[in-house]
């Protein structure tokens, strides 16, 4: 299905342009978007009115964020990681950090979260989310060797209580990653297959068998991924530039084509019905707005345990 999906509302409109491959958008309380520059090595604040400043650099390159309760960003670091985009003027990273999850207060201080479970260190980490209960999910892919292959990844799991466990390896490059509406399934982007999966959450940081939920069509790599209040999945394909947004059960809705490489999407605005897509390509965000508003996260105003749980920290 290539048409253009009933929930929008409006045409994208560009927020801000010049970034060195933006990634992982959070909408803050007080209106402002964070995101990742991955070529830049750096986090960056976005006015509703598109003015720019430097949260922090980072040593590798910050991929993925989400807000924590007690208002700081925990950041997937891939060590230094980035997508080749020759028409912009960028160059595949060289890798050259370990990867970790750091937390960054929005004053600019970084502080490491994680950075190695059970002995073995975290390799890539690409992007990561809660749960209604506070428990943190996240994605650590393997990038591609020199012959193509990609070895599998895994995904990681972080307590309210600070311990942490590998609950899933075997996905090629696991990627964007959500908890539905519900709190009963984790939806996970498998990016070289193109597929996405639902993962049943057992609780106590245990995940059941995977399922197969949508498949994006060959060509189309899932990113990030986020929700909207009717349970619609909304998720960043690069490949072919669209976001595509599938019904609760898997069904595809239809494509929002933007032309260049779309790498994540997040939902903010006063009344939650903006959604934000990060274009790696032409290196800028744009906004655009929804039918009904997008599902609140942890910790965002809105969210209805916000203040019930003691993780995050």
């Amino acid at each position: 299905m290539s048409t253009e999906p009933s929930m929008v509302v409006s045409a994208p409109r560009v927020l801000t342009d010049g970034l060195l491959f933006p990634e992982g958008p959070v909408c803050l309380p007080g209106g402002d978007l964070v995101v990742c520059e991955l070529a830049g090595r750096r986090v960056t604040r976005i006015s509703p009115a598109g003015e720019r400043t430097v949260v922090a650099d980072f040593p590798g390159a910050p991929n993925g964020l989400v807000l924590d309760r007690g208002g700081a960003l925990l950041v997937c670091d891939n060590g230094g990681r980035w997508v080749a985009e020759e028409h912009v003027g960028l160059d595949e990273g060289p890798g050259d950090q370990p990867g970790l999850l750091w937390r960054l207060d929005l004053g600019g201080e970084l502080t490491p979260l994680l950075e190695e479970i059970d002995g073995l260190p975290l390799t890539s980490p690409n992007d990561l989310c809660f749960g209604p209960d506070g428990s943190l999910w996240f994605s650590d892919p393997v990038w591609p060797g020199p012959d193509g292959a990609v070895p599998p990844g895994r995904v990681g799991y972080r307590g309210a209580d600070g311990a942490a466990a590998w609950v899933h390896d075997g996905l090629r490059y696991p990627n964007g990653l959500g908890v539905t509406p519900d709190g009963s399934a984790l939806i996970v982007a498998e990016s070289y297959t193109s597929w996405l999966h639902r993962f049943p959450i057992l609780g106590g940081g245990r995940l059941g068998e995977p399922e197969r939920f949508a498949h994006l069509g060959a060509g189309t790599l899932p990113d990030g991924l986020c929700f909207d209040a009717e349970g619609r999945v909304i998720v960043a394909g690069a490949g072919t530039g669209s976001v595509v947004v599938f019904s609760p059960e898997g069904a595809e809705l239809g494509r929002i084509p933007f032309g260049n490489d779309v790498t994540n999407v997040c939902f903010g605005g006063p009344d939650r019905r903006t959604l934000y897509v990060t274009e790696a390509g032409l290196g800028r965000v744009s906004a655009l707005t929804w039918e009904v508003a997008g599902h609140p996260v942890p910790y965002q105003p809105g969210f209805a345990a916000a203040g019930s749980s003691t993780a995050g920290s």
